[in-house]
C-alpha cells in the first residue's frame, strides 16, 4: 500500500484563522455513500461547517481544510478503512483528522494521537455515531 500525495504549494503560506469548526469535502451521493449523506446535516446542525454539498477545485479543498479545526473523514460504506486522499490532504494543512477505525493509516506507520470511543462532543449535547465503532484523531508528524 502507498500513501497519496498532494500539491504542496496549496498548503503552504501564512495560516489563516480556523473558521470552521468541522469541514469534510467529497462525494455523497450514491451507493457506496449513504453513512455520508446520513451523517453531514447532523455535523452541520451542530457545528460551524463548510458548505459539505458543493464541489471543490483541488486548491478550494486546501483552503478550507486549512481553515478548520478538525475534519472528519467518514469512508465508504464497502471500505470504510481507507486511507483515501482526503486523509493525506487533512495531514497536510496542519489540520486534526478524525477518522473511523480500523484505518489504513496505521499500516502506514501513522500513530493514533486521541482516540473517541464513538462520541463527538458539541454545544448541544452529545451526537452518538452509529455504524462508526471507533473514532481516532490524527495529526501529522
Amino acid at each position: 500500500m502507498l500513501p497519496h500525495a498532494v500539491r504542496k504549494d496549496f498548503f503552504l503560506g501564512v495560516d489563516p484563522s480556523r473558521e470552521f469548526e468541522i469541514a469534510w469535502i467529497g462525494q455523497t451521493s450514491g451507493e457506496f455513500y449513504k453513512t455520508r449523506a446520513q451523517w453531514l446535516p447532523k455535523l452541520a446542525q451542530e457545528f460551524h461547517t463548510n458548505d459539505w454539498s458543493r464541489w471543490y477545485s483541488v486548491a478550494e479543498v486546501a483552503n478550507v481544510y486549512r481553515r478548520s479545526q478538525i475534519v472528519v473523514n467518514i469512508g465508504r460504506d464497502d471500505f470504510p478503512q481507507d486511507a483515501n486522499l482526503r486523509v493525506f490532504e487533512v495531514l497536510a494543512s496542519g489540520t486534526l483528522l478524525l477518522t473511523s477505525m480500523p484505518t489504513e493509516l496505521a499500516q502506514l506507520g501513522f500513530q493514533i494521537r486521541h482516540s473517541l470511543r464513538g462520541l463527538l462532543r458539541s454545544r448541544a449535547g452529545l451526537l452518538s455515531w452509529r455504524n462508526i465503532p471507533m473514532i481516532s484523531a490524527w495529526t501529522s508528524f
